[in-house]
């Protein structure tokens, strides 16, 4: 069977864009054995597109499929600098390591700790 291929779009934070979001996440509701995203339209994306993205990954593994990030599809150098410096990237198998800088960090909690979370939430999105 064929990959199913989802092509990431510009995400910032308006209703449009989170309607968009949603969209992809209906896209990957199906039976597939593979799911691939494709940035070759994406241009931007805001913290709360990679959170999601790195959410709706989870969910598509959990689910027993495979999940590629097509990293070749992504043109925009300054999209592609801020998910290697946050760490995205590297999460879901780009080879170029994080690194501090002004992007919101990627992270995944596979334990519930309410303090660490607060601390994360307070420190790097709301600080």
């Amino acid at each position: 069977m064929a990959p199913t291929v989802i092509r990431i779009p510009t995400l910032n934070d308006s209703g449009q864009d989170f309607e968009q979001l949603f969209s992809l996440w209906s896209q990957t509701n199906g039976y597939f054995e593979e799911v691939v995203f494709d940035f070759s339209s994406c241009y931007f994306l805001r913290p709360n597109a990679v959170a999601f993205l790195g959410g709706l990954a989870r969910l598509i593994k959990s689910r027993m499929r495979e999940v590629v990030f097509d990293w070749s599809t992504l043109q925009n150098k300054a999209v592609m600098m801020n998910l290697r410096q946050n760490g995205f990237a590297e999460t879901f198998g780009d080879p170029t390591p994080s690194w501090s800088g002004n992007s919101i960090p990627y992270r995944e909690d596979g334990v519930l700790d309410q303090d660490v979370i607060m601390d994360y939430l307070t420190l790097h999105w709301l600080g």
